[in-house]
C-alpha cells in the first residue's frame, strides 16, 4: 500500500513509497478510467498527486459522514492466488514444474509475468505501481540481526526467508527471471498486500501458513496513518470489498488507513519509511533485561522475589504513546520492595494495599536509577550499530527523554507546591 503523508522533518529522513507513484495525470486517468471499467464507482474519492508530499493519495470529493462507504470493490477486482491459478501463463508454469509456491509467491509470479506486456489487462494498474523500495532489503542494506531491537528481529529474519525461498523456487517454474524482477515482485505484494478472510484453497499451492492475502487496485493507495479515517473490508455477504468511513471527513481531505500500530523500525523494513513522532515506538523489556538494570543500579534480589516475578509475567514494555513507565514495569518495581513476611501474599500487596511513603520514595529512586542506566545502554548500543539502524536506538532513548522530562517537570511543580 501506499505511504502516510507527512513532511520530512530537518531531523529525520522520511521516505515515501507514494513519492516514487507516478504524479502523471495521464496514468491517473488511464487507471480512473481502468478501475471504473471494473464497476468501482469513485464518486466519493479522487486519486490525486500531492506535490506537497511527492506522491498519490486518495481524496474525498465530498463531505462525508461516519460509516459511509467510499469504495466499492467486486471481489472479481481483488488479485489473489486464485487470480494467479486461473491465468493460463501462471498457472500451467505452476502445474508444469515440481516446486510448491505460496498464495504470496504465486501473486509475485503473476506480477512478474504480467509485467513486461504492453497489452497486459492490469496494464493501467501496474503504470501506477512503485519500480523502487526504500526498504532495507531492497536498498541491500546488509543488517546484522543483533543490531536490531530484539522485538524487531523477526521480520527481518521472515523477509530474508521469504526472498531466499522466491529466488529458489521461481527459476524453476520461468527459467530466466531475474532477481531484479523477484525482488521488486515480492516488494509489489508485501508492501500492498491487504489480509483477507476465505480467499479459498488451492490444492496446487502450499497452503500451510493458509489463503488470506490479496492485492487490491485503488484500495492500495490509501496512505498509511495511525489515526485511520477509514477502514477496508470483505463485506460479509463475500461478494464486495468495501472502504468505510469511521469519522466525518471533510471535502479535499485525505482518506488514511492504518497499516498496522507498527513501530518506525517495522515501517522502514515492511514499507521503506518512518513516521516522526511515531507513537507506536516503544522499549521491549524482557524480564532478564529488568532484572540486569535492576542489578545494575546495586540492588541484591532475593530468590523469591525473581520466583514471584517470573510468576507475575508482567508486561514491561514501555510505550511511547504515554508519559510515564507502563503500568507492568511500576508493578515489577513494586514488586522489588516486599517484606520476606509478604511474599506468601504477594498478590494483594502489590494491588490492594496502599504504599507507604517510605516504599513510595524508593520506588521513586529505583525509577530514576533504571531510566538513565537503561538510557545509558540504549545511547551505547545506538553508537555501535551501522549508520542505517541507528534511528531504531536513538527512538527509543527519545521515549526515555521524554519520560525523564516529565518526571522533572513534576519533581519541580511539587518542589514549588511544598515552597508555598
Amino acid at each position: 500500500m501506499s505511504l502516510y503523508g507527512v513532511r520530512p522533518s530537518a531531523e529525520r529522513t522520511i521516505f515515501h513509497l507514494s513519492a516514487m507513484l507516478s504524479g502523471n495525470d495521464e496514468k491517473i486517468d488511464a487507471f480512473i478510467e481502468w478501475i471504473q471499467q471494473q464497476q468501482v464507482s469513485t464518486d466519493c474519492v479522487d486519486l490525486k498527486f500531492n506535490a506537497e508530499i511527492g506522491g498519490n493519495g486518495i481524496y474525498a470529493k465530498k463531505d462525508l459522514r461516519s460509516g459511509e462507504v467510499l469504495l466499492e470493490l467486486p471481489v472479481d477486482v481483488l488479485i489473489t492466488s486464485s487470480t494467479a491459478m486461473d491465468h493460463p501463463e501462471c498457472s500451467a508454469m505452476i502445474r508444469g514444474a515440481n516446486v510448491k509456491l505460496s498464495p504470496s509467491e504465486a501473486i509475485a509470479l503473476l506480477f512478474i509475468v504480467e509485467d513486461k506486456k504492453s497489452d497486459s489487462f492490469y496494464a493501467p494498474y501496474f503504470a501506477m505501481l512503485p519500480r523502487t523500495f526504500n526498504t532495507p532489503l531492497f536498498q541491500g542494506i546488509d543488517i546484522e540481526l543483533n543490531e536490531l531491537p530484539r522485538v524487531e528481529r523477526a521480520t527481518w529474519v521472515r523477509q530474508q526467508k521469504e526472498i531466499t525461498a522466491l529466488y529458489d523456487k521461481i527459476p524453476k517454474i520461468r527459467p530466466g527471471t531475474t532477481k531484479e524482477e523477484m525482488l521488486w515482485a515480492w516488494h509489489v505484494v508485501n508492501t500492498r498486500c491487504i489480509f483477507v478472510e476465505n480467499l479459498g484453497v488451492h490444492e496446487e499451492l502450499d497452503n500451510s501458513e493458509g489463503d488470506k492475502v490479496a492485492v487490491i487496485p485503488f484500495v492500495d493507495m490509501l496512505n498509511h496513518s495511525p489515526d485511520p479515517s477509514c477502514e477496508a473490508k470483505l463485506r460479509k455477504a463475500g461478494d464486495i470489498y468495501e472502504v468505510v468511513s469511521h469519522k466525518s471527513i471533510a471535502e479535499g481531505s485525505e482518506i488514511f488507513v492504518t497499516y498496522g500500530y507498527h513501530t518506525n523500525v517495522k515501517l522502514w523494513m515492511e514499507y521503506g519509511f518512518q513516521l516522526p513522532g511515531n507513537l507506536m515506538n516503544k522499549i521491549d523489556i524482557s524480564l532478564d533485561l529488568f532484572i540486569a538494570l535492576v542489578q545494575k543500579c546495586s540492588m541484591t534480589l532475593h530468590p523469591e522475589i525473581v520466583q514471584i516475578l517470573n510468576n507475575a509475567d508482567l508486561l514491561c514494555t514501555i510505550y511511547a504513546s504515554d508519559d510515564d513507565l507502563s503500568c507492568g514495569f511500576k508493578t515489577s518495581i513494586r514488586i522489588l520492595f516486599l517484606r520476606m513476611q509478604e511474599f506468601h501474599k504477594w498478590n494483594r500487596v502489590v494491588y490492594d494495599e496502599e504504599v507507604d511513603d517510605d516504599i513510595n520514595e524508593k520506588i521513586s529512586d529505583l525509577c530514576r536509577k533504571m531510566i538513565h542506566t537503561l538510557r545509558h545502554h540504549l545511547v551505547k548500543r545506538r553508537d555501535d550499530v551501522s549508520e542505517a539502524v541507528k534511528f531504531a536506538w536513538q527512538d527509543q532513548i527519545d521515549i526515555l527523554d521524554a519520560i525523564l522530562e516529565t518526571k522533572e517537570h513534576h519533581y519541580l511543580q511539587s518542589n514549588c507546591a511544598a515552597d508555598k
